[in-house]
């Protein structure tokens, strides 16, 4: 992670290494010279699980409030014709701070799940970009790299400086829930699976 101080304010930009990520740095760098306080979080860990099941589970917002934490109601407004989210909500609540917001998806199934806050109140701009991509199978267990990449810049000046201090914790969060949530549902998974052959 690099830090660059500018005009007394911290900017956290993450190397990312595919084409996509040179745009997303790009525009972090804009940012800084403009004096925005846009702020991006990249984690990568390889999972032990296969790729249909981390993907349903990313995919399922409507389930977020059973085990993303500090996640207290979550909801899917709209789906598209093949059951994908493309229009869904989070309530999250730490402390004093309590915010709804409402996000755009675009799924790519079993592989990516991106989501864009339309909510104008809170966020300047929110992505969460999730990528599950397989690796070579160890013995019977699937193993795939989990990469979520969270950018965001908040409409309110003391929730970015305030967010500077967790952002980093709840993301690496965020990827040990994932994990802990797809050990609980891996059996089911599995019963699934063997009964639509």
């Amino acid at each position: 992670m690099i830090r660059c101080g500018l005009s007394s304010r911290v900017h956290l930009i993450t190397p990312i290494r595919t084409f996509g990520g040179i745009a997303s740095r790009l525009r972090q760098a804009a940012e800084a010279r403009s004096g925005g306080s846009l702020q991006s979080y990249h984690v990568t860990k390889k999972l032990s699980y296969p790729q249909e099941l981390l993907y349903d589970i990313i995919s399922g917002v409507d389930k977020y409030h059973e085990f993303i934490p500090y996640c207290t109601h979550s909801f899917v407004n709209a789906r598209d014709a093949e059951g994908e989210p493309i229009e869904a909500g989070l309530d999250v609540g730490f402390s004093a701070f309590h915010e709804t917001f409402v996000c755009k998806l675009s799924c790519e199934r079993p592989e990516k799940v991106k989501a864009t806050s339309i909510t104008e109140s809170l966020f300047e701009s929110l992505d969460t970009d999730w990528t599950i991509k397989p690796l070579s199978g160890q013995g019977e267990r699937e193993v795939c790299q989990v990469d979520l990449v969270l950018s965001y810049e908040f409409k309110d000046e003391l929730y970015n400086k305030t967010s500077l201090f967790f952002a980093k914790k709840i993301t690496k969060l965020m990827l040990k829930a994932l994990e802990q949530r797809a050990f609980s549902m891996q059996k089911e998974f599995k019963e699934r699976a063997a009964a639509s052959q």
